[in-house]
């Protein structure tokens, strides 16, 4: 009987200290509810920064520890501001030749399905560097004070065009822009969980 007590004992300690360790993300006093601004973009990147807002609320919606809600019944709400953004060509220069558009003459006699390379792209590989660097804030509405005020940088690469034979204008603008699209939603979940971590600590 003894050592079926000591057992039971040694079996609830266990289960008590299993249940303290998972409480230990827990959402900021007062805050059970918050909400999301649009992230504010002041770099003079055109990157698809409407995937980092959605990123957020998924992450907040599967966490669970915060409600998703609007601003007007949010205990706190969270500011992005996408401070600076780059997205350049990477790699080592590319050899193919770039005298392949059609000579300049009678306007009316140029075909623009001639022009074959994207001229700044063509000199390049077909690597594209992104990097960008996002300062987060949260707000606590009740008490009326800033919370949380972090700034996190990302950077990453991504394939934007082709190979010569591929590398007509209107395939490479579509194959760039799926590209960066694919790329920064990548990143914009990874920032996302670091984002959403660091608040519940």
């Amino acid at each position: 009987m003894k050592i079926a007590v000591i057992i039971l004992a040694g079996l609830l300690s266990s289960a008590c200290t299993y249940r303290f360790t998972n409480i230990a993300i827990k959402p900021p006093d007062g805050i059970q509810t918050i909400a999301i601004e649009a992230v504010y973009d002041t770099s003079r990147e055109v990157i698809p920064h409407e995937l980092l807002w959605r990123a957020l609320q998924n992450e907040f919606s599967r966490r669970g520890r915060l409600r998703l809600t609007s601003a007007e019944k949010a205990d706190a709400i969270l500011r992005v501001q996408i401070s600076s953004a780059a997205v350049e060509p990477a790699g080592t220069p590319n050899t193919e030749s770039v005298d392949r558009d059609p000579q300049y003459g009678d306007p009316s006699e140029v075909v623009p399905s001639q022009f074959k390379n994207l001229r700044i792209a063509g000199n390049y590989t077909t690597i594209e560097a992104m990097q960008f660097t996002a300062v987060v804030e949260v707000f606590d509405l009740r008490k009326r004070k800033q919370i949380f005020n972090r700034s996190y940088q990302m950077s990453g690469s991504f394939r934007s065009i082709q190979a010569s034979n591929l590398a007509q204008t209107r395939t490479g603008y579509l194959l760039y822009e799926e590209g960066l699209d694919t790329r920064f939603r990548v990143l914009s979940e990874q920032l996302s969980r670091k984002i959403v971590t660091d608040i519940l600590l």
